[in-house]
Protein backbone atom coordinates (compact mmCIF):
# COMPACT_ATOMS: atom_id res chain seq x y z
CA UNK A 1 0.00 0.00 0.00
CA UNK A 2 2.89 2.36 0.67
CA UNK A 3 4.04 1.81 -2.91
CA UNK A 4 0.59 2.64 -4.31
CA UNK A 5 0.17 5.71 -2.12
CA UNK A 6 3.59 7.14 -2.95
CA UNK A 7 3.66 6.28 -6.64
CA UNK A 8 0.03 6.69 -7.71
CA UNK A 9 -1.54 9.14 -5.25
CA UNK A 10 1.35 11.46 -4.35
CA UNK A 11 1.86 14.88 -5.88
CA UNK A 12 4.87 13.64 -7.85
CA UNK A 13 3.15 10.56 -9.25
CA UNK A 14 2.32 12.17 -12.59
CA UNK A 15 5.18 14.44 -13.54
CA UNK A 16 5.27 14.39 -17.34
CA UNK A 17 7.66 16.65 -19.30
CA UNK A 18 6.10 19.46 -21.33
CA UNK A 19 6.95 17.88 -24.70
CA UNK A 20 5.15 14.69 -23.65
CA UNK A 21 2.10 16.66 -22.55
CA UNK A 22 1.94 18.46 -25.89
CA UNK A 23 2.73 15.45 -28.07
CA UNK A 24 1.08 12.56 -26.28
CA UNK A 25 -1.66 10.76 -28.19
CA UNK A 26 -3.71 7.72 -27.23
CA UNK A 27 -4.55 7.08 -30.88
CA UNK A 28 -1.52 6.03 -32.98
CA UNK A 29 -3.47 6.91 -36.15
CA UNK A 30 -3.72 10.54 -35.10
CA UNK A 31 -1.17 12.88 -33.64
CA UNK A 32 0.39 16.28 -33.62
CA UNK A 33 -1.93 19.23 -34.14
CA UNK A 34 -4.83 17.00 -35.25
CA UNK A 35 -5.40 15.35 -31.90
CA UNK A 36 -5.49 16.70 -28.39
CA UNK A 37 -5.33 13.69 -26.10
CA UNK A 38 -7.53 14.04 -23.01
CA UNK A 39 -4.67 13.29 -20.61
CA UNK A 40 -6.27 14.95 -17.59
CA UNK A 41 -9.42 12.85 -17.99
CA UNK A 42 -7.49 9.68 -18.76
CA UNK A 43 -4.99 9.94 -15.90
CA UNK A 44 -7.62 11.24 -13.50
CA UNK A 45 -9.92 8.33 -14.29
CA UNK A 46 -7.12 5.86 -13.52
CA UNK A 47 -6.35 7.52 -10.19
CA UNK A 48 -10.04 7.69 -9.32
CA UNK A 49 -10.53 3.99 -10.02
CA UNK A 50 -7.59 3.13 -7.77
CA UNK A 51 -8.95 5.29 -4.94
CA UNK A 52 -12.42 3.81 -5.45
CA UNK A 53 -10.97 0.34 -4.93
CA UNK A 54 -8.85 1.40 -1.95
CA UNK A 55 -11.86 2.99 -0.22
CA UNK A 56 -14.42 0.37 -1.18
CA UNK A 57 -16.44 -1.27 1.59
CA UNK A 58 -14.98 -4.65 0.62
CA UNK A 59 -11.36 -3.46 0.81
CA UNK A 60 -11.95 -1.67 4.12
CA UNK A 61 -13.67 -4.78 5.50
CA UNK A 62 -10.73 -6.94 4.45
CA UNK A 63 -8.24 -4.62 6.15
CA UNK A 64 -10.30 -4.60 9.37
CA UNK A 65 -10.63 -8.41 9.28
CA UNK A 66 -6.89 -8.93 8.72
CA UNK A 67 -6.07 -6.47 11.50
CA UNK A 68 -8.36 -8.43 13.83
CA UNK A 69 -6.55 -11.68 13.01
CA UNK A 70 -3.00 -10.43 13.62
CA UNK A 71 -1.84 -11.16 17.16
CA UNK A 72 1.24 -10.36 19.18
CA UNK A 73 4.20 -8.50 17.75
CA UNK A 74 3.45 -9.24 14.11
CA UNK A 75 3.34 -6.09 11.97
CA UNK A 76 -0.22 -4.88 11.50
CA UNK A 77 -1.80 -2.84 8.74
CA UNK A 78 -4.79 -1.05 10.20
CA UNK A 79 -7.63 1.04 8.82
CA UNK A 80 -5.94 4.01 10.47
CA UNK A 81 -2.73 3.28 8.53
CA UNK A 82 -4.78 2.94 5.36
CA UNK A 83 -6.64 6.24 5.66
CA UNK A 84 -3.47 8.06 6.74
CA UNK A 85 -1.52 6.82 3.72
CA UNK A 86 -4.25 7.79 1.29
CA UNK A 87 -5.12 11.17 2.78
CA UNK A 88 -1.61 12.40 3.57
CA UNK A 89 -0.54 11.69 -0.02
CA UNK A 90 -3.65 13.04 -1.73
CA UNK A 91 -3.77 16.24 0.34
CA UNK A 92 -0.02 16.89 0.72
CA UNK A 93 -0.20 20.36 -0.89
CA UNK A 94 -2.27 21.66 2.03
CA UNK A 95 0.54 21.22 4.53
CA UNK A 96 3.02 22.91 2.18
CA UNK A 97 0.80 25.87 1.15
CA UNK A 98 1.24 25.06 -2.54
CA UNK A 99 -0.99 25.67 -5.53
CA UNK A 100 -2.98 22.59 -6.49
CA UNK A 101 -2.91 21.46 -10.11
CA UNK A 102 -6.13 20.58 -11.96
CA UNK A 103 -5.45 16.84 -11.84
CA UNK A 104 -4.80 16.99 -8.11
CA UNK A 105 -7.92 19.09 -7.52
CA UNK A 106 -9.97 16.42 -9.27
CA UNK A 107 -8.43 13.68 -7.13
CA UNK A 108 -8.88 15.65 -3.91
CA UNK A 109 -12.50 16.38 -4.76
CA UNK A 110 -13.15 12.70 -5.35
CA UNK A 111 -11.52 11.63 -2.07
CA UNK A 112 -13.50 14.23 -0.10
CA UNK A 113 -16.71 12.95 -1.73
CA UNK A 114 -15.79 9.40 -0.69
CA UNK A 115 -15.01 10.47 2.87
CA UNK A 116 -18.37 12.26 3.07
CA UNK A 117 -20.16 9.15 1.75
CA UNK A 118 -18.37 7.03 4.32
CA UNK A 119 -19.23 9.42 7.14
CA UNK A 120 -22.91 9.24 6.18
CA UNK A 121 -22.94 5.43 6.00
CA UNK A 122 -24.56 3.22 8.55
CA UNK A 123 -22.59 0.56 10.38
CA UNK A 124 -24.18 -2.16 8.29
CA UNK A 125 -22.98 -0.67 4.99
CA UNK A 126 -19.41 0.07 6.03
CA UNK A 127 -17.09 -0.94 8.84
CA UNK A 128 -17.84 1.30 11.83
CA UNK A 129 -14.13 2.12 12.33
CA UNK A 130 -13.97 3.32 8.71
CA UNK A 131 -16.87 5.66 9.44
CA UNK A 132 -15.04 7.06 12.48
CA UNK A 133 -11.83 7.52 10.49
CA UNK A 134 -13.71 9.26 7.67
CA UNK A 135 -15.24 11.69 10.18
CA UNK A 136 -11.83 12.30 11.72
CA UNK A 137 -10.24 13.02 8.35
CA UNK A 138 -13.09 15.32 7.36
CA UNK A 139 -12.54 17.36 10.53
CA UNK A 140 -8.79 17.59 9.85
CA UNK A 141 -9.30 18.50 6.21
CA UNK A 142 -11.96 21.09 7.01
CA UNK A 143 -9.45 22.91 9.20
CA UNK A 144 -6.67 22.62 6.60
CA UNK A 145 -8.90 23.81 3.74
CA UNK A 146 -10.22 26.71 5.83
CA UNK A 147 -6.67 27.85 6.62
CA UNK A 148 -5.54 27.37 3.00
CA UNK A 149 -8.44 29.52 1.73
CA UNK A 150 -6.90 32.49 3.56
CA UNK A 151 -3.46 32.07 1.97
CA UNK A 152 -2.87 35.08 -0.35
CA UNK A 153 -0.06 33.27 -2.24
CA UNK A 154 -2.36 30.65 -3.79
CA UNK A 155 -3.65 31.04 -7.34
CA UNK A 156 -7.33 31.72 -8.00
CA UNK A 157 -8.32 28.15 -8.91
CA UNK A 158 -6.62 26.73 -5.83
CA UNK A 159 -8.40 29.28 -3.62
CA UNK A 160 -11.76 28.45 -5.19
CA UNK A 161 -11.04 24.73 -4.81
CA UNK A 162 -10.12 24.91 -1.12
CA UNK A 163 -13.07 27.21 -0.33
CA UNK A 164 -15.46 24.86 -2.11
CA UNK A 165 -14.18 21.76 -0.32
CA UNK A 166 -14.17 23.53 3.06
CA UNK A 167 -17.81 24.46 2.42
CA UNK A 168 -18.79 20.92 1.33
CA UNK A 169 -17.11 19.37 4.34
CA UNK A 170 -18.69 21.94 6.66
CA UNK A 171 -22.15 21.15 5.26
CA UNK A 172 -21.54 17.42 5.61
CA UNK A 173 -20.47 17.86 9.23
CA UNK A 174 -23.59 19.86 10.18
CA UNK A 175 -25.96 17.86 12.36
CA UNK A 176 -29.19 16.72 10.75
CA UNK A 177 -32.59 17.63 12.23
CA UNK A 178 -32.77 14.19 13.90
CA UNK A 179 -29.33 14.70 15.46
CA UNK A 180 -30.34 18.12 16.79
CA UNK A 181 -33.24 16.63 18.79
Amino acid sequence: MIFVATTVLSINSINLPQDVLFGFSQDPEKGGADYNAPLRAYIGRQQTMIVAELLSADKLGQIAENDFKVKGSLPRYTLSNHYNLICTNVFSELSRSENITPLRRDLQRYVVEQLIRHSESTGTMLNSDAILLSNDWLEKLHGQFTIAAKNPKLDQMTKLHVKDLAKKIGQAMEPTEDEKR
